[in-house]
């Protein structure tokens, strides 16, 4: 029987340089809940990327919008640029990208735009349709089948929206949604020189929008055309104010830069830029889905254009012995905890370069209550019974039905907050109602103020917007259904693009009795 563990897995990383003909050893014990260790050695040539753990939380990451899906599929059609992989691994990507490509069409819209969600009213959300427009170019280009029409739609909607599009001060960020849909078009050999030059003459577009439109012009073969935008770009500010409105941030700008430079085949300014995210992607700093994958995928372009040296260098496991060299900038072995606590690497440079080395070890932690924690912002969790009155939860009766309240409030620090997300999961011996399958009085449990809400079996992700000083709150029909005792996780709710709004609920004990 599979058992449910509440806690996220942890990572632990330890970085060591070998120059040419050292050896390292290293004896390493595994993290967390015996079954749920696993280890990675990675060996690059470049500086580490830190690839295998940033990979999997693009992967693990829970929540579903169009940019956060595509996040998890865009760097692995590139992975192979990085380094070789098993047979088995390749199936599960190609698996992964169908599933991709296949989700797409609840996101689409009547007008071939995507929405933010699936099934979304709020109209085509511009960045999350040229992102995902972008991710499936590079799929098809890679062999795989699209799913009927979502392309064709899509490259009408790209079409008619680029050339509708005029500048306006009251749309932050709308010339490098632009940009970005001019070079998605340039990318799928239907570039669009009206509106291409037309963004180029106005005014005042920002540093994003020009590199953008650079990559545009360049893959349009207008090379010369791109240097001169590439020229006429401040070197001093690579970011821009409106980074925000398109999940964007200083580093996802660097990114979109290193591109620009791969398409130029500028391969010393792109070698500079590389190494700087590089080294952003191998630090512990916490990074948005949309600047985590692209930066993995501008990488995985540079890689692919820069095959260097040979990667050279002995690896033992307790003494197994594997010669490794490869073409790629980046090897990765597995460490396998099933038989053993405690594992002995020893790495030998066998190279005339340099090689950087990267142990991860991951695991899932014993079950423990985090204190309750919170920055800009506030929230709270109450329980009340079917009578509306209030209900302490430590210990209930076997078939209870009660209800928690969740308050969120901006303490009007900051400006709005955009796209937050509050996760929700109960314990095991508890069990959601859910109100759009259930015949359960959906007034008793509107929660209209959502943006979007996801009921699964054993949690709920609610989405939403918040302006300074609002507070929202939304309703959760709960059940008690099995006996015993269960950890209620906490209750957390963040900002997906800003790590320094969030907060959380302490954790605890709950018992379901007779």
């Amino acid at each position: 029987m599979n058992i449910r563990l509440p806690n996220p897995p942890v990572t632990d990383a330890i970085n060591f340089v070998i120059k040419p003909g050292e050896t390292l050893k290293k004896t390493v014990d595994a993290i967390g809940i015996a079954g749920t260790n696993s280890g990675l050695v990675e060996i690059s040539r470049i500086l580490p990327v830190n690839l295998e753990n940033r990979m999997q939380y693009l992967i693990r990451y829970p929540h579903g919008c169009i940019e956060q899906i595509t996040s998890a599929a865009f760097p692995q059609l590139f992975l192979q640029s990085f380094t070789e992989i098993s047979q088995e691994r390749k199936k599960a990507i190609e698996t992964n990208i169908k599933a991709y490509l296949e989700k797409l069409k609840s996101y689409q819209q009547a007008n071939g735009g995507f929405g933010y969600w699936p099934g979304d009213t709020y109209g085509a959300n511009e960045w999350g349709t040229n992102y995902a427009g972008h991710c499936m170019i590079e799929a098809k280009q890679l062999g795989y089948t699209l799913p009927v029409g979502v392309y064709d739609n899509w490259l009408t909607f790209q079409t008619n929206e680029a050339g509708n599009w005029r500048s306006s001060s009251f749309n932050t960020g709308d010339d490098a949604a632009q940009a970005y849909r001019l070079y998605t078009l340039a990318l799928a050999k239907k570039p669009h020189m009206s509106a291409m030059n037309r963004l180029r003459e106005t005014n005042s577009i920002s540093n994003n929008a020009k590199w953008l439109l650079a990559s545009a012009y360049a893959m349009a073969g207008k090379t010369e055309v791109s240097e001169k935008i590439i020229q006429s770009i401040p070197e001093s500010k690579l970011a821009s104010d409106e980074d925000y409105y398109n999940y964007g941030s200083f580093e996802r700008s660097k990114a979109i830069k290193l591109q620009t430079y791969v398409l130029l085949k500028k391969h010393m300014q792109a070698k500079v830029l590389a190494d700087d995210l590089a080294n952003t992607l191998a630090s512990k700093d916490w990074l948005s889905t949309q600047t985590t994958a692209y930066s993995l995928m501008a990488l995985s372009k540079f890689a692919g254009n820069n095959s260097g040296s040979s990667l050279q260098y002995t690896i033992s496991i307790d003494g197994a012995k594997q010669n490794i060299s490869s073409n790629k900038p980046l090897h990765q072995t597995s460490l396998d905890y099933k038989q053993t606590k405690t594992r002995t690497i020893t790495i030998t440079n066998t190279s005339k370069q340099v090689l950087y080395a990267r142990i991860q070890l991951q695991g899932v932690p014993m079950m423990a209550s985090q204190p309750a924690n919170a920055e800009n912002l506030s929230i709270d969790v109450e329980y009340f019974t079917m009578e509306d009155k209030p209900l302490e939860i430590q210990s209930l009766k076997q078939g209870t039905d009660f209800y928690a309240i969740v308050t969120i409030k901006h303490p009007g620090i900051k400006d709005r907050y955009k796209d937050m997300a509050v996760q929700h999961m109960f314990p095991s011996g508890w069990e959601i109602l859910n109100t759009r399958m259930d015949e359960i009085d959906n007034n008793a449990a509107n929660n209209s103020t959502m943006r979007y809400q996801d009921i699964r079996d054993d949690r709920v992700y609610s989405y939403f917007d918040l302006q300074p000083y609002e507070t929202k709150t939304y309703k959760i029909m709960l059940t008690t259904a099995y006996l015993g005792k269960f950890f209620l996780p906490s209750v957390f709710c963040e900002a997906m693009y800003d790590n320094t709004i969030h907060g959380r609920t302490q954790g605890q004990w709950i018992e379901v009795k007779r």
